[in-house]
Protein backbone atom coordinates (compact mmCIF):
# COMPACT_ATOMS: atom_id res chain seq x y z
CA UNK A 1 0.00 0.00 0.00
CA UNK A 2 3.15 2.49 1.03
CA UNK A 3 3.63 2.68 -3.46
CA UNK A 4 0.52 4.81 -3.66
CA UNK A 5 1.91 7.46 -1.37
CA UNK A 6 5.33 7.64 -3.73
CA UNK A 7 5.80 10.82 -5.61
CA UNK A 8 5.81 9.39 -8.64
CA UNK A 9 2.73 7.44 -8.45
CA UNK A 10 1.01 10.52 -7.07
CA UNK A 11 2.19 12.47 -10.42
CA UNK A 12 1.03 9.96 -12.43
CA UNK A 13 -2.34 9.94 -10.81
CA UNK A 14 -2.65 13.70 -11.05
CA UNK A 15 -2.39 13.71 -14.51
CA UNK A 16 -4.23 11.15 -15.38
CA UNK A 17 -7.28 12.65 -13.23
CA UNK A 18 -6.61 15.87 -15.09
CA UNK A 19 -6.80 14.31 -18.45
CA UNK A 20 -9.79 12.77 -17.38
CA UNK A 21 -11.04 15.66 -16.42
CA UNK A 22 -9.97 17.47 -19.74
CA UNK A 23 -12.16 14.06 -22.09
CA UNK A 24 -14.97 14.88 -20.04
CA UNK A 25 -15.31 18.71 -20.65
CA UNK A 26 -14.72 17.56 -23.81
CA UNK A 27 -17.42 15.34 -24.47
CA UNK A 28 -19.93 17.48 -22.53
CA UNK A 29 -19.29 20.25 -25.67
CA UNK A 30 -17.91 22.88 -23.00
CA UNK A 31 -14.51 23.19 -25.57
CA UNK A 32 -14.00 26.94 -24.63
CA UNK A 33 -14.17 26.22 -20.86
CA UNK A 34 -10.98 23.80 -20.87
CA UNK A 35 -7.88 26.12 -19.48
CA UNK A 36 -4.91 25.69 -17.14
CA UNK A 37 -6.60 26.60 -14.29
CA UNK A 38 -9.53 24.51 -14.46
CA UNK A 39 -6.68 20.84 -15.21
CA UNK A 40 -5.10 22.06 -11.88
CA UNK A 41 -7.61 22.48 -9.64
CA UNK A 42 -8.89 18.71 -10.89
CA UNK A 43 -5.65 17.63 -10.77
CA UNK A 44 -4.71 19.26 -6.86
CA UNK A 45 -8.26 17.47 -6.34
CA UNK A 46 -7.20 14.58 -7.39
CA UNK A 47 -3.55 14.45 -5.40
CA UNK A 48 -5.55 15.91 -2.06
CA UNK A 49 -7.31 12.71 -2.56
CA UNK A 50 -4.85 10.82 -2.26
CA UNK A 51 -3.46 13.18 0.93
CA UNK A 52 -6.34 12.02 2.68
CA UNK A 53 -6.13 8.79 2.56
CA UNK A 54 -2.43 9.06 3.47
CA UNK A 55 -3.54 10.47 6.44
CA UNK A 56 -6.24 8.07 7.62
CA UNK A 57 -3.74 5.35 6.79
CA UNK A 58 -1.06 6.48 8.90
CA UNK A 59 -3.30 7.29 11.62
CA UNK A 60 -4.14 3.55 11.60
CA UNK A 61 -1.20 1.58 10.70
CA UNK A 62 1.31 3.69 12.26
CA UNK A 63 0.33 6.11 15.03
CA UNK A 64 -2.32 3.21 17.05
CA UNK A 65 -0.60 0.33 16.86
CA UNK A 66 2.37 2.12 18.60
CA UNK A 67 0.20 3.98 21.58
CA UNK A 68 -1.83 0.81 22.34
CA UNK A 69 -4.83 2.33 21.90
CA UNK A 70 -7.15 5.03 19.91
CA UNK A 71 -6.81 8.05 21.57
CA UNK A 72 -9.33 11.28 20.86
CA UNK A 73 -6.62 12.65 18.91
CA UNK A 74 -6.57 10.10 16.54
CA UNK A 75 -9.84 9.95 15.72
CA UNK A 76 -9.41 13.58 15.28
CA UNK A 77 -6.98 12.98 12.73
CA UNK A 78 -8.29 10.48 10.63
CA UNK A 79 -11.51 12.71 10.65
CA UNK A 80 -9.50 15.41 9.31
CA UNK A 81 -8.72 12.53 6.22
CA UNK A 82 -11.57 11.33 5.94
CA UNK A 83 -12.91 15.73 5.67
CA UNK A 84 -10.21 16.10 3.33
CA UNK A 85 -11.41 13.06 1.19
CA UNK A 86 -14.94 14.55 0.85
CA UNK A 87 -13.82 17.62 0.07
CA UNK A 88 -11.95 16.80 -3.05
CA UNK A 89 -14.28 14.60 -4.07
CA UNK A 90 -16.84 17.15 -3.99
CA UNK A 91 -14.68 19.54 -5.56
CA UNK A 92 -13.99 17.15 -8.74
CA UNK A 93 -16.99 16.37 -9.12
CA UNK A 94 -18.66 19.91 -9.01
CA UNK A 95 -15.87 20.94 -11.72
CA UNK A 96 -16.95 17.89 -14.08
CA UNK A 97 -20.73 18.67 -13.71
CA UNK A 98 -20.90 22.58 -13.73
Amino acid sequence: MDFVFKTQFVLVWTLVWGIIYMIALFFQNRYKEINLPDFMGAAFASASLIGGFKLMYNTYNYVIPLDRGIDMDHVYTAYGGLCVIWLSVRNYYGKCKK
